[in-house]
């Protein structure tokens, strides 16, 4: 019971502190408008790669372990 009181408490003074040292920029007085903000090239393909990488491999284990399931019934 302590130790989640102690583990409250410390969760509490971070977020407190975090709270209070977040402050928002002001707007770029020279911003046209049509610059883009986020720039979504070259992380968001590496992670798409990433992705279809994971999902062929997790798709080849497990036909490959249909597969010896397939044998071992036999």
């Amino acid at each position: 019971m302590k130790a989640s009181y102690k583990f409250l408490t410390c969760l509490l003074l971070a977020v407190c502190t975090s709270v209070v040292a977040v402050q928002a920029q002001s707007p770029d007085p020279w911003d046209d408008g049509d610059s883009a903000d986020v720039p979504l090239d070259g992380g968001l393909s590496l992670l798409l790669a990433a992705g279809i990488g994971y999902g062929a491999s997790k798709y080849h284990d497990r036909k490959k372990q249909s597969t010896q399931k397939e044998v071992d019934n036999k």
